[in-house]
């Protein structure tokens, strides 16, 4: 119930302005106890870090609520917009990181040890306990979550620890980092890239169609040009108006979908909570935040054009053509920051800073004895010209705009308890502990790390949803509340069964 909330919606829109004047402060920040003296990088971070907010929180795009879906209900459009993410970033960084080499802009190629096996697996298995990933965990903070918090809190702790144990890690079964991009050339390197992202797209297609005798995205498609063909003329006259959307969003919509009887593992989007999964950036949570409508004047020239007609309905009127628009966007996105800083997006770095920055604080200085911390760019004096962090603090600010806006604002779909409370503490410990074993979290292990065309990225990528199905399993233990939720958009494609769980 609204009267629940903690604020009201009026109020929360009063307040929507606050995180924009957090990014001010931000920037000034960075000008002055930074001391910089020309625009700064880090503060292009900050615009930029606030723009991915957005771009995730609009188009509820997300890792580990993607996932879990796929693990739990069989469902994979979730990963197939992420393979059509890194296969679009992969084709925006080739020129850029083929023409300058590593002299000017770098991409994440890491090398592969049991550091990045084990830490993967810890990853993937923290993420789904503290009911987001990296940059999930961001968004939750920035939305106000409790659990997100929490998990913060400990990820952060867990980061340090990780830093502690690296080189432990790291130097078993070491093997240096490879680009498919600069070892076997651009043309080869796409398309061995093209290749793996179709093998798991050809996965997911195929233990979808088994298990439903359907795809989401064919299904969501048919039911879109079905409508269209039906009622054409109403429509037109009748866009962007609530009787639109309820005769058009049929699969993943954001206002009229209804929960199949007897399902317990799903629930209407009409529910204006944060539906199920609370990854910030996670599916299940355009029944919450929504998506923009097209304009109205669109109508009378879209509706002509019915092929047009069709296409537009189903990336706006559907979650799963609002995924695959959102990943390109952060695709795009992704390119830019590599224009800023000369190296693709990241996330969890800032953690174990932050981490050792307190640790500092109290006069606690041995960790820069730790081998971790002796690689290059890993310790940063100012935490103020520290990109990562600077990009993080501007999606916490992103996500916080659209949330407050939305009033939507400090809404937590799990209940507060002793075992809710501890899942998101384990879970953040984890998430934090793997992802400095693997040099990297979901954004900066996976998805920029295959942008770069790097090895290491699918290999993260395996161990990672090895350690998610464990997690996926546990959640239950921990009284996690389960559903992807009406917003998922397949409870009118039917849902699993029980057999249908792992």
């Amino acid at each position: 119930n609204r009267d629940t909330n903690s604020f009201s919606m009026r109020n929360q829109r009063k307040a929507f302005f606050v995180p924009l004047l957090a990014v001010g402060i931000l920037l000034l920040l960075e000008y002055t106890v930074a001391g910089s003296s020309s625009p700064g990088t880090a503060s292009l971070c900050v615009v930029m870090g606030y723009l991915l907010g957005l771009a995730l929180i609009i188009s509820s795009y997300g890792f580990c609520g993607h996932w879990r879906i796929f693990i739990r209900y069989r469902r994979g459009a979730g990963i197939r917009s992420q393979m059509l993410t890194i296969f679009v970033a992969n084709l925006l960084f080739a020129p850029l990181l083929t023409h300058h080499g590593s002299t000017h802009y770098r991409g994440d190629v890491a090398p592969v040890s049991s550091g990045t096996l084990f830490g993967a697996f810890c990853f993937g298995l923290g993420m789904q306990l503290a009911d987001g990933c990296a940059s999930g965990t961001v968004w939750n903070v920035g939305v106000g979550m409790w659990n997100g918090l929490l998990a913060m809190l400990f990820a952060v702790i867990g980061s340090v620890v990780g830093t502690q144990q690296f080189m432990f890690w790291f130097t078993k079964l070491h093997r240096p980092p490879v680009s498919l991009l600069l070892s076997k050339g651009a043309l080869v390197g796409i398309l061995c890239q093209f290749g793996l992202c179709g093998a798991v797209v050809g996965l997911t297609l195929l233990v979808e169609y088994i298990q439903y005798r359907g795809i989401a995205e064919l299904d969501a498609w048919n039911q879109i040009v079905q409508t269209t063909k039906t009622s054409e003329t109403s429509l037109s006259s009748s866009f962007g108006d609530n009787s639109y959307d309820a005769s058009l969003h049929t699969i993943g919509n954001n206002s009229t979908n209804t929960t199949p009887a007897g399902d317990t593992n799903f629930k209407s989007s009409t529910d204006h909570s944060v539906n199920g999964t609370t990854d910030g950036t996670e599916v299940g949570q355009s029944g919450s935040y929504g998506t923009f409508a097209l304009p109205s004047y669109c109508g009378r020239y879209y509706t002509k054009v019915p092929l047009l007609h069709s296409v537009l309905s189903f990336l706006k009127g559907t979650d799963i053509g609002v995924w695959y628009c959102g990943g390109v966007c952060l695709a795009v996105l992704n390119f830019c920051v590599v224009l800023v800083q000369h190296h693709p997006w990241g996330v969890s770095s800032a953690f174990a800073l932050w981490g050792v920055k307190v640790l500092e604080s109290f006069g606690y200085e041995s960790f820069k004895n730790w081998g971790y911390w002796k690689m290059p760019g890993m310790f940063t004096d100012n935490i103020f010209h520290h990109k990562t962090s600077m990009m993080d603090f501007g999606l916490m600010c992103g996500v916080a705009t659209f949330a407050l806006w939305r009033g939507n604002f400090a809404k937590s779909p799990q209940p507060v308890g002793v075992r809710q409370a501890s899942g998101a503490a384990l879970g953040g410990f984890l998430l934090g502990y793997g992802c400095r074993l693997a040099l990297g979290c979901n954004i900066g292990a996976y998805f920029s790390s295959l942008a770069s065309f790097s090895v290491c990225g699918w290999v993260w990528f395996v161990f990672a949803m090895f350690g998610s199905i464990v997690g996926v399993k546990l959640r239950p233990w921990f009284a996690m509340v389960e559903g992807c939720g009406g917003a998922c958009g397949f409870e009118k494609l039917g849902h699993a069964e029980d057999g249908a769980e792992v």
